[in-house]
């Protein structure tokens, strides 16, 4: 079981698109992204995601050091391009709020 997990990833590791984007790196921000949409649209907070995201994010980058022949470091990128996408909607939705504030400041004055 564990050796054909091993080859299925070692293959997904080892594939680059346009011979220069790891496959693994745009499966993490898949995974990223649809684990993000999904918990929120299970009623989740985003900061409540974002959390069970990162923990699942390094269990798994545990398991894959154990398992796998990874560097720390691609461990760390993997696990940056997972949070990566509810890393953007937390920053631009508090962007959102920041700028709204601003804008019935303005308002006010006016």
């Amino acid at each position: 079981m564990l050796d054909s997990l091993y080859v299925i990833l070692s293959t997904i590791s080892n594939t680059k698109i346009f011979d220069f984007i790891p496959l693994d790196l745009v499966v993490h921000f898949i995974s990223g992204t649809f684990l993000t949409i999904f918990l929120l649209k299970r009623g989740h907070s985003l900061k409540k995601s974002f959390f069970l995201i990162v923990i699942l994010s390094l269990a798994k980058e545990i398991f894959d050091s154990f398992t796998m022949t990874n560097k720390v470091s691609e461990n760390l990128l993997d696990l940056f391009i997972t949070i990566l996408y509810p890393l953007l909607l937390f920053f631009s939705r508090e962007l959102k709020i920041y700028l709204t504030k601003v804008d019935d400041k303005r308002h006010k004055k006016e």
